[in-house]
């Protein structure tokens, strides 16, 4: 096969079709773009703060999710230990990073997540001794350790939003909630199919086996709630709070797109290039 030399001549498509097609479709699109209005200040404003609101809220629910709380609690000691650095964890505003402002990071991560494990620790007793007092009996000692408890979970969720971790970290604890909801619906499935099965089945035996298995997926429910803090529909209920925040500064980010989208077969067909006409393989090379 012969190489293609440098000296040899490259011959361009410059032909008028070519050119044509081409400008055609670009003329549409910039033509189509310039019936969109461009954002207004206000309009930017408007779109930021809608964008924010959603972030705030998936936060929100985050930073009260005991499982979210205890990963938090366990970078204090990765960070110690120097298992991971702090610029994975938080963001930095700053462009340039010197070592001295990574150590003077490190140092308020480290004091805030000490302060946050304080109380969750209190927030943890407060939950305890709540269901042990007599809310009719006890109305007033009742209502003090409730919200006792709502203060403690508002200061935990605030220290949480203040250290400013990343969009990569909050996406790891969003993942370790939603993974611990997918294996609690699963049991959940297990345990309802089988509640079916037993009312359906005429055998005794299979209704002793299937109350046996239906028995050890409502004890592995039981246990994986008690090890995550937290019982199977309040995690619901965070995962879907956490969601919808997603969504609403999804649709925030959607709005800032000021133009409509390129017409219709302008990414599929073939944009002109130039091409270099390369010799075909010789025979007898």
């Amino acid at each position: 096969m012969k190489e293609v030399d440098a000296s040899d001549e490259i011959e361009l498509d410059l032909t008028p079709d070519a050119l044509e097609e081409t400008n055609d479709l670009v003329r549409i699109y910039l033509r189509r773009m310039g019936m969109v209005p461009l954002l207004t200040r206000e309009g930017e404003v408007d779109i930021a703060k809608c964008i924010e609101r959603g972030q705030v809220r998936a936060l929100k629910a985050l930073s009260r999710s005991p499982i979210a709380i205890r990963q938090i609690i366990a970078i204090r000691e990765d960070l110690n230990l120097g298992v991971r650095s702090i610029k994975e964890i938080v963001v930095f505003d700053e462009d340039e990073v010197t070592e001295e402002m990574l150590q003077n990071r490190a140092k308020d991560v480290t004091t805030g997540i000490h302060e946050l494990q304080k109380h969750y620790r209190r927030a943890s007793q407060l939950a305890r001794r709540l269901p042990t007092i007599p809310s009719r009996q006890k109305a007033r000692e009742y209502c003090r350790c409730r919200f006792g408890l709502g203060r403690e979970i508002v200061r935990i969720s605030r220290i949480i939003r203040k250290l400013g971790l990343t969009n990569c970290e909050c996406r790891r604890l969003i993942d370790r909630v939603n993974k611990t909801v997918d294996t609690m619906c699963s049991l959940d499935r297990q345990a309802s199919a089988l509640e079916k099965k037993i009312q359906s089945t005429l055998s005794e035996t299979l209704r002793k086996d299937y109350s046996r298995m239906r028995r050890k997926h409502r004890i592995d429910l039981e246990d994986l709630e008690s090890h995550a803090g937290v019982s199977f529909e309040e995690l619901r209920l965070t995962q879907r709070e956490i969601i919808q925040g997603e969504m609403d500064a999804e649709q925030g980010q959607t709005r800032t797109h000021r133009s409509q989208p390129p017409p219709r077969g302008f990414h599929r067909q073939k944009v002109w290039q130039p091409r270099a006409s390369v010799p075909r393989p010789d025979p007898g090379g």
